[in-house]
């Protein structure tokens, strides 16, 4: 209506929006370090992807395809735009195992031959340090003491000797607090077979 009591009448016609969508895996489960190969599909090629935990967006890209470090276990909302203007949505669930891997060998001969001539802790990356490993002979006598020292490295661990001293054969009891990357202690303790 204007001033003058004219009608002007326009016919607008709205196209139904098009659908779209985005599909991908639901749940992946990986170890602490571990990356996983993320992908979706959809029917649309987005403008811009947004991979978020919660409502803080981690990475933007734009593909529907991710490599993710599995760090933490959390749901992923994916927010994939199409040129549009709309978004289509998803999500994902992570679950993210911390491995705690340790190996403790029960025999080692500290015999000079590049061999097996260290006693150490191994393990995986989920262990921080060796925080104590204490070596006693079977009359609990210390025969070897080490603190804050890397797992895996044979060389900081037990060289099969005393005082300077080689030990004699035979077998002999350990003690060890491991810290994890995550702060928690796990206590060993076992016998190892020391043989020349």
């Amino acid at each position: 209506l204007d001033a003058e009591i004219c009608v002007l009448d326009t016919l607008i016609t709205i196209a139904p929006a098009e659908d779209i969508w985005i599909e991908g895996g639901d749940y992946y489960e990986a170890v602490n370090g571990e990356v996983i190969d993320v992908q979706f599909t959809g029917n649309f090629e987005p403008v811009l992807v947004e991979w978020k935990i919660g409502d803080e967006v981690q990475f933007e890209t734009s593909s529907l395809n991710l490599s993710l470090p599995a760090s933490e276990s959390a749901v992923y909302r994916v927010k994939a735009l199409h040129p549009n203007g709309c978004y289509a949505k998803a999500e994902f669930t992570v679950e993210v195992a911390f491995g705690q891997d340790i190996y403790v060998p029960n025999v080692f001969s500290p015999n000079a031959d590049g061999n097996n001539d260290y006693f150490t802790i191994y393990g995986d990356i989920e262990i921080a340090e060796i925080r104590s490993l204490e070596i006693l002979s079977r009359w609990g006598e210390l025969v070897f003491s080490a603190q804050n020292i890397p797992a895996g490295v044979p060389s900081v661990g037990w060289d099969g000797r005393a005082r300077s001293q080689r030990v004699p054969e035979g077998t002999y009891v350990y003690v060890a607090e491991v810290v994890l990357r995550d702060g928690s202690i796990q206590m060993l303790a076992g016998d190892v077979l020391l043989l020349y």
